[in-house]
């Protein structure tokens, strides 16, 4: 029988042969190498992904197994000894070789594909141990149709299958072992194993091959040394194995490095996220621990300010009372002077709480300051004119220079005239009868340098360092001068905080140099000739954002100061203090709301009359609703619109207090329900919205002055801001409308 070109006898006797021992043993010792490099390279490429490192495994794994299973069969084929004359047909054997390489390629790529999915499936293992014993098995047949020998060759079929049979149960189990995960004696023993069975699969061909001698080999046979060509063969199989150990060998030695590097990264950033962790902590507990003493001391410099100005408030009102009242006798010349004593002392402790509570303030980051380019020459001689008559009383001249015109400096104004009268009351009470004060400044690299010098007694080297510390008044403490120690301890303060410093000189004797040096304000940030303030503005809100939006806003407006408080407490007393012309307050603050903060100025016979904005981003019926009734002048809903807000602002500061409308102060909780709200007009933009209803009543609340209009059919929408309100009747003087 014959199919494809073989021909099949079970019954067909050959003739006789051996074989050389000493290649039979070189070719299993070649393929135990083989076997054992190819179990490595694919240990390699099971855990090399699909890289480029995956593709060089996956090269190197085919070109280990497939050459060294036809270096086992060449050798195996070269200790083939017959009494019958043989060559070898090199493109047979080529095509053996090429056979067992592309099955070998496409078993590893079977293999690959399964390792992707994390396991090793039976239906990968066995569709690639098939494609793999194919290629064993065209291999065994195609070498040994490569012998020629003077004869034909004819194959028994049952061994013929059965060496099939082998050869793919060799493939599917080596396939099974390179994908398991295994230890280098598990896979030296499976390569002892795969060396074996490849020995059994060709010792099973050539019994299923028998020749049958008829004549002479073949003219394109090809005859050779067989030691010498089996030693050529084993030395290339066995140093490409070789190349293959070594690269797993360091390929392992590396991935273990970076598996200890990684582990020992993943240790030290637990170690540092763990100290990371305890340092946060140790500064959360800090922080909360100054916020607590922060608050502590804020209480109780609120509450020692109270505690001290209500006796205070006593002592200064029946001093004034005494020396000229009309309710009581009048007074001896003795009496009077003692009087007036107890008043200038009282007065005095006045300014020492005010001077320790500014500096409190600054230390806390409280004390607003309005920044901004101020030029120094007329405050300077607006500082000398208030102290010309203490400095005539004390027979002091004081010499102002006017060469530094024009300068101007980044500082703000109120606080910076508080430091030039401090420093020269200083030089004024510290000087001799005769003496001077004289004040100069220069512009020098940048910085404007503000010296303040006197002719007085000087202060003592050793006391230098004590000069800015509070309540050290150094060893004048027994002198005429009053003082408290206070006033440069704040100037300081006051100097730091606008990003200026101030030092001190003196010789004993000689007198005492004073040097303030603040930044110089660019040329583009410089004002125009300022105007007389029409009016102070009191903002009072905590988000830096919106504080440098209504600075800039009120820039536009160049006859209005802005004065900025940061939270509720503050803006309280600054609205106290300063009576300003108009507050702008935000709803939302820290310490109380702004509704709070409302009745609080309300219900202060000192403030009840000022205007007051609120400023939210509550723009909600119910929010506007709820503004119209606590008694806003206007309700300004976030973003602004910034041409009807100013022109809102100019009512507000335009209108005299005498055409306000009185409004009575909050005695209870709740207001009296016959207390009818302020107009409230909504300034900023606000999305058009479909409630009809909503809206018609909104506009009753917010215009209580104009007629009420039918309520817009559901569905229609509200103007938005840029489109301008609808035209209505002049409102009354009484009506706080735009």
């Amino acid at each position: 029988m014959t199919f494809l070109g073989l021909r099949f006898d079970e019954s067909a006797i050959g003739a006789r042969f051996s074989y050389d021992l000493s290649l039979v043993v070189l070719s299993f010792f070649i393929a135990s190498i083989a076997s054992y490099a190819t179990l490595e390279a694919a240990e390699r490429l099971r855990g090399a992904g699909g890289g480029r490192a995956g593709h060089a495994w996956h090269a190197a794994s085919s070109i280990v197994l497939g050459g060294g299973a036809w270096s086992m069969l060449a050798i195996a084929m070269l200790a083939y000894a017959s009494p019958l004359k043989r060559g070898y047909d090199p493109v047979m054997a080529a095509l053996s070789g090429f056979a067992i390489l592309l099955s070998a390629t496409l078993a590893f790529w079977i293999m690959r594909a399964c390792t992707v999915r994390g396991r090793v499936g039976w239906m990968y293992v066995a569709l690639g141990g098939t494609v793999l014993g194919a290629g064993l098995t065209a291999m065994l047949y195609a070498g040994i149709a490569a012998l020629h020998v003077a004869g034909d060759i004819v194959f028994r079929p049952s061994l013929f299958a059965l060496s099939a049979a082998t050869a793919l149960a060799v493939s599917a189990a080596t396939l099974w072992l390179a994908f398991s995960p295994t230890r280098w004696w598990q896979r030296a023993l499976a390569a002892v194993a795969v060396a074996a069975a490849w020995s059994g699969m060709y010792r099973i061909g050539m019994a299923a091959s028998a020749i049958v001698a008829t004549g002479s080999p073949t003219s394109r046979s090809l005859t050779v040394a067989e030691p010498i060509l089996a030693g050529w063969i084993a030395l290339a199989a066995v140093g490409a194995s070789m190349i293959v150990l070594i690269g797993a060998f360091y390929d392992r030695r590396r991935e273990r490095d970076a598996a200890y590097e990684a582990v020992r990264l993943r240790k030290e950033v637990a170690q540092r996220t763990a100290n990371l962790q305890a340092t946060a902590d140790q500064l959360d507990a800090a922080l909360a621990h100054a916020e607590r003493a922060s608050a502590a001391k804020s209480d109780f410099l609120a509450g020692m300010s109270h505690e001290l100005r209500t006796p205070l408030n006593s002592i200064l009102g029946f001093s004034q009372l005494l020396a000229g009242g009309k309710s009581f006798e009048p007074l001896t010349a003795k009496q009077a002077g003692a009087v007036q004593q107890i008043e200038q002392a009282g007065r005095h402790l006045l300014l020492l709480i005010d001077d320790v509570l500014d500096i409190s303030r600054i230390e806390a980051g409280r004390l607003p300051l309005s920044i901004e380019p101020v030029e120094v020459a007329p405050l300077i001689e607006e500082a000398a004119a208030m102290l010309q008559p203490t400095a005539i009383g004390a027979n002091v001249t004081v010499h102002t220079d006017a060469a530094f015109r024009g300068l101007f400096v980044r500082a703000d104004r109120r606080r910076l005239l508080q430091i030039l009268i401090n420093l020269l009351s200083n030089g004024i009470k510290y000087n001799k009868q005769g003496g001077s004060v004289s004040v100069s400044c220069h512009h020098v690299d940048g910085e404007a340098r503000i010296i303040i010098s006197d002719t007085g007694a000087g202060i003592p080297a050793q006391n230098l360092g004590e000069v800015f510390e509070p309540f050290s008044r150094l060893s004048q403490e027994r002198s005429a001068n009053a003082g408290s120690g206070v006033g440069l301890a704040l100037c300081r303060r006051l100097v730091q905080a606008m990003r200026g410093v101030i030092r001190v000189d003196s010789l004993e004797g000689k007198g005492s140099t004073f040097t303030v040096t603040l930044p110089v304000a660019a040329e583009s940030e410089r004002a125009a000739p300022s105007l007389p303030l029409r009016a102070t503005v009191l903002c009072i809100e905590d988000n830096p954002a919106s504080v440098l939006l209504m600075r800039h806003i009120m820039k536009e407006m160049a006859d209005i100061e802005l004065v900025v408080a940061t939270g509720a407490r503050e803006g309280l007393e600054l609205a106290r203090g300063l009576k300003p012309g108009l507050i702008l307050l935000d709803i939302n603050l820290p310490e109380m709301d702004g509704f709070e903060v409302l009745k609080a100025l309300r219900s202060d016979e000192h403030t009840s009359e000022i205007p007051v904005f609120a400023i939210t981003a509550n723009a909600l019926p119910r929010d506007l609703e709820r503004g119209v009734a606590a008694g806003f002048d206007h309700y300004l809903v976030k973003p602004l619109n910034i041409p009807q807000f100013i022109a809102a602002v100019d009512v507000a500061l335009a209108q005299p207090p005498a055409r306000r409308p009185k409004r009575a102060r909050v005695k209870r909780e709740t207001a009296t329900p016959a207390l009818a709200p302020a107009p409230v007009e909504v300034i900023g933009y606000k999305r058009p919205s479909p409630f009809g209803a909503a809206a018609s009543l909104l506009a009753s609340k917010l215009a209580p002055t104009r007629p009420v209009k039918k309520p817009p059919a559901r569905g229609a929408q509200l103007p938005s801001a840029g489109s301008g309100p609808p035209a209505a009747k002049p409102a009354p003087d009484d009506a706080r409308t735009l």
